[in-house]
């Protein structure tokens, strides 16, 4: 796949190009090995399915009907309905969800799915987030540093025609007040993530940061809490203090990538070395005091 920004891949084209990723560079906090299985052996997780799913109907509804079935139940050989994923009934519906190639959500799933995406679309700022744009846009670069191909693909790119370009993605976090987003947000990387989409847009549109006068291009995270049927959104735009943090980690990381992909090595979290049991920070200072009060003594 040549660098470029396209408008038109599916997500089974988008994960087939051979480029390295924000989630895999962000295995590098475990180690050069997770990143390294992770592409030979790629995770499906029901979070991973459910955030699929609310992601095609906020953006592509007819594509939701494409990739998805709902199983609300079957019945039993006494005549009973139930909705328990086992028996006869159930082993039919997966059989029939496999020949046409859909993933089954259940009644609640889907449910929960719908909820993301109608709070996202009835919130006055993150409604107004996704107009003018397009979504699922795809961005293939070269890492100017390393050589590496890298790719992106975006939730939403707004204002794609102009010069005033927002990054928006949709998330759903267990709470969308300040103080938890934020803790969420470092945990997993969203900052690395809006660092990495805007320098691979920034190299695609204005051929990297070497230009003058370059306009501004903004990532805001559309947060959508979970495991409410009434969902709260909140609309978190990254700052650039965080965006450069960001930047510097995942810089590191694609050195560390290129390393790696030149030797052939992926190595673990300590291949070479035994590592100390360290108390946990909340009882460390204490267990350091008892230490040296005792010096050891048993």
């Amino acid at each position: 796949m040549k660098p470029g920004i396209y408008t038109d891949l599916t997500d089974e084209q988008y994960r087939a190009i051979e480029a390295c990723s924000q989630s895999q560079l962000k295995l590098f906090q475990k180690s050069a090995r997770a990143v390294h299985e992770s592409k030979e052996f790629p995770k499906q997780s029901s979070a991973f399915k459910m955030g699929t799913a609310a992601d095609l109907l906020l953006f592509n509804p007819k594509r939701f009907q494409e990739e998805f079935v709902e199983y609300s139940g079957s019945a039993k050989a006494d005549g009973e309905w139930t909705t328990e994923r086992r028996g006869k009934g159930w082993a039919e519906f997966k059989e029939f969800a496999e020949r046409e190639g859909k993933q089954i959500l259940t009644e609640a799933e889907l449910a929960e799915a719908q909820s993301y995406a109608k709070a996202a679309h009835q919130h006055p700022v993150a409604a107004g987030l996704l107009v003018d744009g397009k979504s699922h846009v795809v961005v293939v670069w070269e890492d100017e540093h390393t050589g590496l191909l890298c790719k992106a693909q975006l939730d939403y790119l707004q204002h794609l025609e102009s010069e005033d370009h927002m990054i928006v993605d949709v998330k759903t976090t267990r709470s969308i007040t300040p103080r938890a987003w934020a803790a969420d947000s470092f945990k997993y990387g969203y900052h690395v993530q809006a660092a990495f989409y805007l320098d691979g847009l920034f190299d695609q549109l204005y051929g990297g940061f070497n230009s003058t006068d370059l306009p501004h291009i903004g990532f805001t995270d559309i947060a959508v809490e979970k495991g409410s049927p009434r969902p709260e959104v909140v609309c978190y735009e990254v700052p650039p203090q965080l965006i450069y943090y960001g930047r510097q980690q995942y810089r590191g990381w694609l050195e560390e990538y290129a390393a790696c992909k030149e030797s052939g090595v992926w190595p673990g979290i300590a291949d070479r070395m035994t590592m100390q049991t360290k108390p946990p920070e909340w009882i460390r200072e204490k267990v350091e005091l008892d230490y040296n009060a005792g010096y050891g003594a048993p």
